[in-house]
């Protein structure tokens, strides 16, 4: 069995030791690039809020924190802020991303947030905000790839929107069980590349991913 996951994965990956004590082949391709943007100039707020690993990697090369409060989606953008040494004030424990914005809400109540954000955000979280606690600034630009689909690939693991849109524009025709990485990467899938086959991961974790792949098999 071949599986293809449209991210690259960290050293020591569950996902990569699960699929080689299968003998599953394990192909990591993504297909979407993303560039930053130089920013200057950020207002100051309370909190800052990371919808993504891109998102915090890409500002945080550029910036410090600045002494705000650091939220972020879920375990990945966590993992991603443990290389810069820092840990969240809060962390959303769920795939569905408006029950996040909710939580997010309740904890911080009438404080100002700074998002930053790429040019193809669905701003699920700030749409749980009061406008006016909202500040944001574009940090990354993501470009689709136009790339090649391995032809003996057995199930696809998309794990966004955009990268989505990268299989549809590198011609994913025939129907092949799919796992995506919540609600919006499934709708997507079903609703552009024609899939019936979707899997909608419980967690944004590889351990989640695991438990999607024991059901195909």
């Amino acid at each position: 069995m071949k599986v293809l996951i449209t991210r690259l994965l960290g050293e020591d990956s569950l996902l990569q030791k699960w699929c080689n004590d299968h003998n599953i082949t394990l192909v990591e391709s993504p297909f979407i690039s993303t560039e930053s943007v130089q920013t200057k100039d950020l207002p100051s707020t309370d909190w800052i809020f990371f919808t993504s690993p891109k998102g915090a990697k890409h500002y945080l090369d550029q910036h410090s924190i600045d002494g705000r409060k650091i939220g972020v989606i879920g375990e990945g953008t966590t993992r991603a802020l443990s290389k810069y040494n820092l840990t969240p004030d809060f962390a959303g424990n769920s795939t569905n991303t408006e029950n996040v914005g909710e939580a997010f809400k309740e904890l911080i109540k009438d404080q100002t947030v700074l998002f930053p954000i790429g040019n193809k955000s669905l701003k699920r979280i700030q749409g749980k905000l009061d406008p006016r606690q909202i500040k944001e600034v574009l940090i990354y630009t993501t470009i689709s790839l136009n790339k090649a689909i391995p032809e003996d690939v057995d199930i696809i693991i998309c794990s966004s929107p955009s990268n989505g849109e990268g299989l549809k524009k590198s011609g994913l025709a025939k129907s092949l069980p799919l796992i995506a990485f919540g609600k919006s990467t499934a709708a997507y899938l079903k609703k552009e590349l024609n899939q019936n086959k979707v899997v909608t991961l419980t967690a944004f974790n590889e351990e989640a991913i695991v438990q999607a792949l024991e059901t195909l098999q």
